[in-house]
């Protein structure tokens, strides 16, 4: 892969989440007053979500995590 395939391939997941946030993110945080929801919410609340948001990460990287182990363990390198 090529710098310039690698950064396609990021501007490509930018894309998608500029799709997310013009599509169902906007139904989410757009108040209709120019602000977003979140810029409003308490700070105490955003910490809460981060750490949510830091222990779905943590189960989807051992999801992949195993998953991975089960494809290198099935496929001939």
């Amino acid at each position: 892969m090529t710098s310039e395939e690698y950064a396609a391939e990021v501007a490509d997941i930018v894309g998608r989440l500029e799709g997310r946030i013009m599509g169902p993110g906007m139904l989410q945080y757009d108040d209709g007053s120019g602000r977003q929801r979140f810029e409003g919410r308490p700070l105490d609340a955003i910490v809460q979500d981060a750490l949510e948001e830091v222990e779905d990460l943590i189960a989807y990287a051992c999801q992949l995590h195993i998953r991975l182990r089960q494809i290198r363990d099935s496929v001939p390198f």
